[in-house]
């Protein structure tokens, strides 16, 4: 049962990847999540894809805090989170909560954090002005 459960587990994940960013980015994950830890050169050999894409995907899922990266003493090894990729599900209560207990302002701020995976505050306050000046009164 234990082995089920993990199995469905790394199904699931890989369908919370594709869902959110689809074919390619998924493809690199489920490499990441069924064969582990891997270098740039590994993940292109199992899945096929080409350097750039690659290295794309790992961008867009480091950016959103579902692979991490870590060096060893020959390489840069990638290796998914599968614990942060399953918070995705849990992404449209944090944006309520945020709207009841703080508004209209805060849902499109805790949204956008959402979509973006990492912004600077900077980059937050700038976006939140932009979509707050662009709002009908």
């Amino acid at each position: 049962k234990f082995l089920s459960a993990q199995m469905n587990r790394k199904k699931l994940v890989c369908l919370i990847a594709n869902e959110h960013f689809g074919d390619v980015v998924s493809k690199t994950c489920a490499s990441l999540v069924y064969k582990g830890a891997n270098t740039i050169k590994g993940i292109q050999i199992d899945t096929g894809l080409t350097l750039k894409l690659v290295k794309e995907s790992l961008l867009v899922l480091i950016q959103q805090n579902m692979v991490a990266s870590r060096i060893t003493e020959t390489a840069v090894k990638y290796e998914a989170r599968e614990d942060n990729i399953l918070m995705r599900l849990r992404f449209p209560k944090f944006i309520l909560h945020a709207k009841e207990k703080f508004g209209d302002e805060a849902e499109l701020i805790v949204e956008d954090l959402m979509e973006q995976g990492c912004l600077t505050m900077s980059q937050v306050v700038n976006q939140a002005a932009s979509v707050f000046t662009n709002m009908p009164h």
